[in-house]
């Protein structure tokens, strides 16, 4: 498909990155101009709402609508466009961008300009948990308590990074851990555990590839969960996570699974999802959607 056939709408975070600055809206409308695109931008913001937005450009039969930013950024414009025949398109601009990566998309703005205007797609898998989509993973337990901890840190003026550390502190000192049911297709369990953690496709969690995917279309969700009734037996937990040795945590249920569910004794339950905490009734039933995602990629060689 020509470039200038191709109709383009871009969902760009001002603050997205490092140093909360994002990608300029006229360097975005530079670069697919660069290659003879008219791309509409929609700056994310209090007064934008962006699933209508979104839901507007697939009723348009936009070919793709373009997440410029991270990877809370991603997972949003993605899940709106889930189940539709509009591509999802990646210009990173996060801190991490662990689905940018984990795509093999490029990280520089023009060259993220240039695979979209090429016009080559491929359908990917997403995770979903009680109706919410989720593109990396979900998470129950300490890490949505890390997250809401690491926020006050950074409402009080320090950065992402610097959060970090403390947060993790006061988050094993005030983290109950629960008791937890999980159930699979293949078995079930009953066990107290600081964490569980389901990955849309299988994550690495040891060596060089720790935290990224080989592929994202396997039809499969990443099962892991350790199970721990002391504070010292999360705080291990924590120190292994960060060194990508999850593995050598005692008690780790780890394996691949088409649906689950999970049982928590509390009637609401914050859930991880790509980053963003959200409050949940249990149970919480977790299914993969296969192929149910179009994104806007690399030709493959």
């Amino acid at each position: 498909m020509a470039s200038n056939a191709l109709r383009v709408a871009v969902l760009l975070n001002p603050a997205s990155g490092v140093n909360r600055g994002g990608v300029a809206a006229s360097d975005v409308e530079a670069a697919f101009a660069s290659l003879g695109i008219t791309a509409e931008i929609l700056v994310l913001g209090p007064k934008l709402d962006a699933q209508k937005e979104i839901a507007e450009r697939v009723q348009r039969r936009f070919h793709c609508v373009v997440a410029a930013g991270g990877d809370g950024t991603v997972s949003l414009t993605g899940a709106a466009l889930v189940g539709t025949d509009t591509a999802l398109g990646v210009i990173p601009a996060g801190t991490l961008n662990h689905f940018a990566r984990d795509m093999k998309l490029p990280l520089e703005l023009d060259n993220a300009a240039r695979v979209i205007a090429a016009g080559q797609s491929v359908r990917i898998d997403a995770g979903e948990v009680n109706g919410h989509i989720f593109l990396n993973n979900s998470s129950l337990g300490f890490y949505p308590t890390l997250v809401m901890e690491r926020e006050r840190s950074m409402r009080r003026g320090f950065s992402k990074t610097l959060s970090l550390i403390p947060a993790a502190v006061r988050a094993i000192w005030r983290f109950p851990i629960p008791t937890v049911r999980l159930l699979t297709d293949q078995a079930g369990l009953v066990t107290r555990t600081p964490f569980v953690f389901v990955g849309n496709n299988r994550y690495h969690f040891s060596g060089l590839q720790a935290g990224s995917r080989e592929r994202l279309s396997g039809g499969l969700l990443h099962l892991c969960a350790v199970a721990g009734t002391t504070r010292l037996t999360l705080l291990k937990s924590v120190i292994l996570a960060f060194a990508g040795r999850i593995e050598e945590a005692p008690d780790v249920l780890d394996r691949d699974v088409e649906w689950a569910r999970i049982e928590t004794m509390r009637r609401r339950v914050s859930v991880a999802l790509d980053g963003e905490v959200v409050r949940m009734r249990s149970p919480l039933v977790y299914r993969t959607r296969p192929q149910a995602l179009k994104v806007m990629a690399p030709a493959s060689d």
